[in-house]
């Protein structure tokens, strides 16, 4: 990268210091200016550990300096819809965390805000950005073409969570309170017994928004390709069947106290399957295993080794590339509202089923 990028951080809670922070101050072309958090000590603390230069206590501070091309904005959703049109219509990038935002309502109003302004709001799906996903990907696409394997019969996703952040530390602390974080709207057909903090909307909309997203990156469909068939909701299980077109598709989302990360995505075929198989999401330096099963008369197994190499890193590197015009964006606002769009209709499925 020829040109360099000027960067600006708002937030410096957990995820910003150990993930987001490091990774885009390492990527090539990017130069720190300045990061907003609203508790002051923090802001400082976080200035002086990552060698940035300025500390301020809002993002409005930065949506008016000139010297600011781009935004990484770490936050809860609820924030996200504020913050993102502030700094979009100052003529800034944004780089927000996943979900988009809490409805679908909310995500489509930043998506214009992104449109009006002519500048791009990225969203962090990191899955699409790693290696062994996009060779999946690659790899799914050329077997659903050639029919190697046969005819598709099955897609199969599964989270479970478990050990997620590998015991990944932020360096900062300080005695002081959080911001006040207003309640998220919630839409209007979410059930009374289901509102308030994290609610069964708000479960799903802020972890399996990855997996909704993955199963559309790798098989490439779009959410109106998607047909909710059924949505069943026990605490704290979900379990869903969609199809896309006569393709079964079943989904099985919970929570498993482990050492491990249960998270998976298998397709199978008449004569064989692909297992897609994520590893934590703050495991650095590891990216997904691919393994395939041949079936009929070959019957063998193999692997597509992914190489040393982490998303979250990938993903940094892309919206360098990206603000600088030197590539597509994979996870655009467009892209991310499509997901609090099925979201919405598996939950309110669920709801309407439990009711």
């Amino acid at each position: 990268m020829g040109e360099r990028l000027r960067l600006g951080f708002v937030g410096a809670g957990y995820m910003a210091q150990t993930t987001h922070i490091p990774n885009f101050l390492a990527v090539p072309g990017v130069e720190p200016v300045v990061i907003a958090e609203a508790r002051p000590k923090l802001a400082r603390a976080a200035a002086e550990y990552f060698h940035i230069p300025q500390a301020v206590t809002s993002h409005t501070d930065i949506a008016a300096m000139d010297e600011v091309d781009a935004v990484v904005a770490i936050m809860g959703e609820a924030f996200h819809p504020g913050v993102a049109r502030d700094l979009l219509s100052a003529g800034k990038h944004v780089f927000i965390e996943k979900p988009l935002a809490t409805s679908a309502a909310v995500g489509q109003q930043m998506v214009h805000a992104a449109e009006q302004a002519g500048k791009l709001l990225m969203v962090g799906y990191m899955k699409r950005y790693d290696e062994g996903v996009q060779r999946a990907r690659e790899l799914l696409g050329n077997l659903f073409a050639d029919g190697e394997l046969g005819e598709p019969t099955l897609v199969r996703v599964h989270c479970f969570g478990g050990g997620w952040n590998c015991d990944l530390r932020a360096p900062l602390a300080t005695d002081e309170p959080g911001p006040q974080l207003e309640p998220s709207p919630d839409p209007d057909w979410l059930p009374e017994a289901w509102r308030g903090a994290w609610n069964p909307f708000h479960i799903f909309r802020n972890v399996y928004c990855h997996n909704v997203n993955l199963l559309r990156f790798l098989l490439g469909c779009h959410e109106q390709d998607l047909t909710v068939q059924s949505s069943l909701y026990r605490a704290p299980t979900f379990v869903v069947a969609l199809t896309l077109g006569d393709l079964p598709v079943s989904m099985d989302f919970g929570q498993l106290s482990a050492h491990s990360w249960d998270e998976y995505l298998t397709v199978y075929f008449r004569d064989g399957r692909v297992d897609v198989l994520t590893p934590p999401p703050l495991l650095r330096n590891a990216s997904a295993r691919v393994v395939v099963y041949r079936g009929g008369a070959r019957q063998e197994i193999s692997e597509l080794l992914g190489p040393w190499s982490w998303g979250f890193y990938r993903e940094a590197e892309a919206f360098v590339r990206c603000c600088l015009g030197e590539e597509q964006c994979l996870s655009d606002g467009q892209d991310a509202l499509e997901d609090m769009m099925l979201i919405e209709r598996i939950v309110r499925r669920a709801a309407e089923d439990g009711a």
